[in-house]
């Protein structure tokens, strides 16, 4: 795990989501990526013991989704999962994931990449935990494409006529929790940084005031879903949609 963590980290995203999230998640255990801490990786060879407990209290049926897609038929599938699965019965670890506080003043951190890159600004949002068929989610689901995607009047300004980024990108995701809208900005004049910024939170304050046009909001709903289609074209990608989905709702 050290080895994969020490790949992830050689790219400037990693160290700049653990910082990012650990400032902004005190009590969750989204303060951490899905690796975990380094201080932790590294203390893996003496936690031996405590590994074993973590997998007796959480890799239980009941916490389990088996997902299959393919050319099988639900008759043929049962008896082959219960006669892998059948005996296994214990019960999940019932624990408290203890709630974050209510964030009350912007945060601002900075993360000192130690080679060279381009610097990345990432501009983030709290938002509420996903509920598929929500009004808060769909629009989740359609505001980076809004606001900062390809066909967006920002990216147009910022990218192609400017030239101040090399490209806008977003690192937000639907939750079973509260938890970040993100857009990161990879930026190639660094000088313009503070307008860059400005920019963002103006396109915001701007949609958040008047919306976006009838034809446009169609537009990018009609983009949005597409691509979700496109997205169920192979076995592969239907398990893994599968999967995100039912992570993110249940």
């Amino acid at each position: 795990m050290l080895g994969e963590y020490n790949k992830n980290s050689s790219r400037a995203y990693l160290p700049l989501q653990e910082k990012l999230r650990g400032e902004v998640f005190k009590r969750s255990t989204y303060g951490h990526t899905t690796l975990g801490y380094l201080a932790d990786i590294k203390k893996m060879p003496e936690q031996y013991a405590y590994s074993l407990k973590f997998f007796d209290r959480y890799y239980t049926p009941d916490n389990t989704v088996i997902i299959v897609v393919g050319d099988v038929t639900f008759e043929d599938l049962v008896p082959k999962i219960a006669a892998k699965y059948g005996a296994w019965n214990k019960k999940r670890f019932n624990n408290r994931v203890p709630k974050e506080r209510a964030q009350r003043r912007e945060i601002r951190t900075q993360v000192d990449f130690p080679s060279p890159t381009l610097p990345r600004l990432s501009v983030s949002w709290r938002t509420p935990a996903s509920k598929y068929g929500s009004v808060d989610t769909a629009v989740h689901n359609i505001l980076f494409d809004l606001l900062f995607g390809g066909t967006s009047a920002l990216n147009k300004k910022l990218v192609l006529e400017s030239g101040w980024l090399a490209g806008m990108g977003e690192w937000s995701w639907d939750h079973r929790d509260p938890y970040m809208f993100q857009v990161v900005s990879t930026v190639k004049d660094a000088s313009k940084m503070k307008e860059i910024e400005a920019e963002i939170h103006a396109a915001g304050a701007d949609l958040a005031k008047n919306g976006p046009s009838p034809e446009r909001l169609e537009a990018v709903k009609s983009h949005v879903r597409y691509r979700s289609l496109l997205q169920l074209e192979t076995p592969n990608t239907i398990a893994y949609q599968l999967a995100f989905n039912m992570g993110a709702g249940g």
